[in-house]
């Protein structure tokens, strides 16, 4: 039963849009026949050259009479290129009309009674399509009676006559003509308008097949009215029978029946969107195939093509348009019927695209407490999810556009996301090649690409490599230096060992004298006192590296402080015969630091001064106070050639003087270094030539 019930609305629905397509195309071959032959003039397109030529023969009623008058200011070259211009105007439309089959005239000066005249003057009473007077009297006021008016006759001015043939431009604001660069004021240049004048056109309602000006401009009538009312015609027939049988049909029927079933499963904003443009175009494809069907120019040109059955084409078009148009007509029938019928909130909430994201906005809120919003990935998604839901919103809102835009913005986002996915899988594949890299202790190349979302990771893997790199390199670093210490720290220790070794067995000789063995002793107690110093060293550095030191900062006077250093190295300067120059402030300069590593860090750049510095020379000492730092510069002149960096000689164990013939740890540059910096200070050494500079620099706090 169901299916005869749908076999019977297709079958019906056929026979209707057959019946429709049938009946407007035998309307419009009556409509072709009846017109046959039927021209009609566009007269505003001739209407400049009639004014053409109504000045011309102007001339002919009156001797007087000259179209253009010109100025003494406007200067001959000008003035002879107006008049030229002009006349060949004149001759032209003079031309264009004399002799036309199409066009009758009749020019008179009502002042003297003559006139000129052309053309079938019978036309001005009867079998004209248009007939139009246009009277001057005496002042040049214009009356104009007739089926057509124009403002061509009633508003003249040179510049509307000369424009289409010089360069002329106007000016309103200045009152001038620009002409070849020239100003000319346009009183200077101004048209004659006629006086005592009467002029009469007329077309006839059947036109000569000539190559005039009128054939020229002449077209079908049912271009025009009749052709507007055969599309509403067609267009009120089409829509009121379809409507009829969707309306009054079963709606369980004809939505289980193609093409609206198929309808019914798109969304409505893109239903709309489609409906909308196939209608727009197939109502307007009908009125161009009815129109120039209507005029026989379909015909002609599948004529001069060679196409066969040239006269029967344009019917078969005709059909299969119109069957089409019925078809689409009826979808978008139905879709307003089903949407009323279902209910129109029920319609947009379940069957379009608005709706199911709304819907799915909904089902998915209690879900919304789930996000966290200081997470970086939910962040992201959720901006992008909102920005496909504007733009699709947009895209809706233009309906048939709508489905340009859709399709459009669909290519560009496959493109999109496919070009982001490679980029993520090259990325990713760089960043793993870099990880097998450091896996293998390749540290030599370096990730200098950009990896995208990867970037932060690949940050991490180049700290690492830095890291590994670093760690590798201080460890070569301690194991040389562990090598050097046990070298450096064995040739120091043997040396004072050896001394209390040969003193002690000096001592223990029953036949050693009382001053010698006062001797012995002091010696033996140089030799403990240089052990002692060398073990304290250690410890200090020792100290520092594990950072358990501590600092007890009080308000003390750096000035006084290298002072009592100076003093404390005194003999050791004097050995040497060096002189020491301090400038310093003379109330000193006070900060908060720790008394004994500061006095430390003095005492061991004096006698560094001492062991290092060319005998006879003068160390340069400086205090300053600077408003974000104290600044102390130690400068002498080196004995030995400073064959090191500035950087090299204050590491731990070593020393300027290689060959290591003076007594130390190596570690007394090493321990100024790490009492600066643990004061929140800095210590740099500069070297220029022979020129030693070292700079202790503490922050103001």
């Amino acid at each position: 039963m169901e299916k005869k019930k749908k076999r019977g609305f297709v079958l019906g629905f056929v026979a209707l849009l057959s019946v429709i397509s049938i009946g407007m195309i035998l309307l419009c071959r009556n409509i072709q026949s009846e017109n046959q032959g039927t021209q009609t003039v566009d007269v505003s397109a001739v209407s400049r050259k009639m004014l053409l030529f109504m000045l011309d023969q102007t001339r002919v009623v009156n001797k007087d009479y000259s179209v253009l008058s010109l100025g003494e200011d406007v200067p001959y070259s000008i003035r002879s290129e107006l008049e030229y211009v002009m006349e060949e105007e004149l001759l032209t439309a003079r031309a264009d009309f004399i002799n036309s089959p199409n066009f009758a005239y009749r020019i008179t000066n009502t002042a003297t009674g003559e006139k000129t005249e052309g053309g079938d003057t019978s036309l001005f009473v009867k079998d004209h399509q248009m007939y139009s007077t246009f009277t001057y009297d005496a002042d040049g006021n214009v009356t104009s009676t007739g089926d057509y008016v124009s403002t061509d006759f009633t508003y003249m001015s040179a510049y509307q006559l000369l424009k289409n043939s010089i360069s002329i431009s106007t000016s309103n604001a200045r009152e001038t003509y620009e002409i070849y660069g020239k100003s000319i004021p346009k009183s200077q240049i101004q048209l004659r308008v006629p006086q005592n004048l009467k002029a009469e056109f007329a077309i006839p309602q059947n036109l000569t097949e000539n190559n005039d000006i009128i054939w020229y401009n002449t077209g079908n009538l049912v271009h025009g009215e009749m052709s507007g009312r055969f599309l509403a015609v067609t267009c009120c027939m089409m829509v009121f029978f379809i409507g009829l049988y969707i309306l009054f049909y079963p709606v369980s029927v004809e939505q289980e029946v193609n093409p609206f079933a198929f309808m019914r499963k798109i969304k409505a904003e893109i239903k709309w969107a489609f409906l909308g443009t196939v209608l727009c175009l197939a109502y307007i494809g009908m009125a161009f195939l009815d129109v120039y069907t209507m005029t026989g120019e379909l015909q002609t040109a599948l004529q001069m093509l060679g196409i066969p059955y040239a006269e029967l084409v344009p019917v078969v078009l005709q059909f299969i348009g119109m069957m089409l148009t019925g078809l689409f007509t009826a979808m978008g029938i139905f879709e307003i019927k089903y949407m009323l019928t279902s209910g129109f909130c029920r319609y947009w909430k379940e069957d379009s695209l608005i709706g199911s994201i709304c819907g799915n906005v909904k089902r998915r809120f209690e879900k919304l407490s789930e996000v966290d919003l200081s997470d970086k990935t939910d962040t992201v998604l959720l901006k992008y999810v909102l920005i496909q839901m504007v733009i699709v919103g947009v895209i809706a809102c233009f309906w048939s556009f709508g489905i340009v835009l859709s399709v459009l913005y669909s290519v560009l986002l496959f493109f999109y996301i496919r070009k982001k996915l490679k980029k993520v899988q090259k990325d990713y594949q760089v960043l793993l090649k870099e990880a097998h890299q450091l896996a293998d202790g390749r540290f030599d190349e370096e990730l200098t690409q950009d990896v995208g979302i990867f970037n932060a990771l690949g940050d991490e893997l180049k700290n690492v490599r830095i890291g590994f790199e670093k760690a590798v390199s201080e460890e070569i670093k301690s194991q040389n230096m562990k090598t050097e210490l046990i070298s450096n720290v064995s040739h120091d220790l043997k040396t004072p060992l050896t001394g209390i070794k040969n003193y002690a067995e000096l001592l223990g000789q029953d036949n050693v004298s009382g001053q010698d063995k006062q001797v012995y002793l002091e010696n033996l107690q140089h030799y403990i006192d240089r052990l002692n110093n060398l073990i304290e060293d250690l410890f200090e550095v020792s100290k520092v590296n594990s950072g358990n030191i501590e600092l007890n900062p009080v308000e003390l006077n750096v000035v006084a402080l290298i002072q009592q250093a100076q003093a404390e190295t005194e003999d050791l300067l004097k050995q040497k015969n060096l002189t020491v120059i301090l400038d310093a402030p003379e109330n000193g300069i006070v900060q908060a630091l720790d008394g004994d590593k500061t006095y430390r860090i003095f005492e061991n750049l004096f006698t560094n001064i001492a062991k290092y510095t060319l005998p006879g020379t003068r160390v340069y000492v400086s205090a300053t106070a600077q408003p974000e730092y104290t600044e102390i510069v130690f400068k002498n002149i080196s004995e030995a050639q400073m064959n090191f960096t500035p950087e090299e000689i204050v590491e731990r164990f070593v020393r300027g003087d290689k060959s290591r013939h003076e007594s130390g740890s190596g570690i007394g540059l090493a321990i100024v270094k790490s009492f600066t910096e643990v004061q929140n200070g800095t210590f740099s050494i500069e070297i220029d030539g022979d020129l030693f500079k070292a700079v202790v620099r503490f922050k103001v706090n």
